[in-house]
């Protein structure tokens, strides 16, 4: 993953190490040793990276999921928790986010029902980020709502969030800091658009027998609700355009 830093640098993120450039390709010196900074394993997990931001400040954002490490053979295919990582423009952990720059949580989505009751941890995965004017971390993934009896998938629902500086849920955007959608299963990339955010999502299939689009894009304005401005009622569904024969 990429993101731009102020000053014509740029970041080059992977789930174990994030470089920095400068504007000459070198490795910049300023920034962790050499340039490279090691990303902290979670205790007990395994991180999994989806995005990478930088702020007006040179702040860099990871964004994924954390899994725990597998008790035995088989690791557990549904628990995972959102997981972001901030570091400074230095390459140290910002202590002024989540707990010593390293934030793991459930979004308050809570652990998906099961049957007998609910599931052993949650299953929430982030997918992309991006950074507002305001150098807010918005957020966009999905989580498993369901575990039911069905070989196709499991009911989950896509999701957008924002946090405030220090990591908490922002609430000023959407329904205490998360707008969730039913009808969409995960979005996906997203990015600034029209004085809110953009993203990409999937729509389906559910194991309730409801299909959504394959993919879609889904608007939202700044404060976290559905931009109905955009397209048909805040939705456009995006076409697979079949490849063209080559003779």
């Amino acid at each position: 993953k990429m993101a731009l830093a102020p000053g014509g640098k740029v970041v080059v993120a992977g789930a174990s190490k994030v470089v920095r450039f400068l504007d000459d390709g070198s490795l910049d010196p300023s920034f962790g040793k050499d340039g490279v900074v090691t990303v902290p394993r979670p205790t007990g997990g395994v991180f999994v990276l989806a995005g990478v931001a930088v702020d007006s400040l040179g702040r860099v954002v990871l964004v994924g999921l954390t899994r725990p490490l597998p008790t035995n053979s088989t690791p557990d295919p549904v628990i995972s928790s959102a997981t972001v990582m901030r570091f400074g423009a230095d390459g140290k952990p910002d202590p002024t986010f989540g707990t010593d720059g390293l934030l793991i949580t459930d979004l308050g989505l809570g652990a998906p029902a099961a049957s007998g009751g609910t599931y052993a941890g949650p299953s929430i995965g982030l997918r992309s980020v991006v950074v507002d004017s305001q150098n807010r971390i918005v957020l966009s993934g999905g989580y498993v709502t369901e575990l039911a009896k069905c070989e196709r998938s499991v009911n989950s629902k896509g999701f957008v969030a924002r946090l405030t500086q220090s990591g908490a849920l922002d609430p000023t955007f959407g329904a205490g800091g998360i707008r969730a959608l039913g009808t969409i299963a995960s979005l996906g990339q997203l990015a600034p658009f029209s004085g809110g955010y953009l993203t990409a999502g999937t729509g389906g299939p559910f194991c309730s027998d409801a299909e959504g689009p394959a993919q879609l894009l889904t608007a939202f304005n700044a404060e976290g609700n559905l931009n109905s401005a955009f397209a048909s009622f805040s939705f456009r569904t995006l076409k697979t355009v079949a490849p063209i024969a080559m003779t």
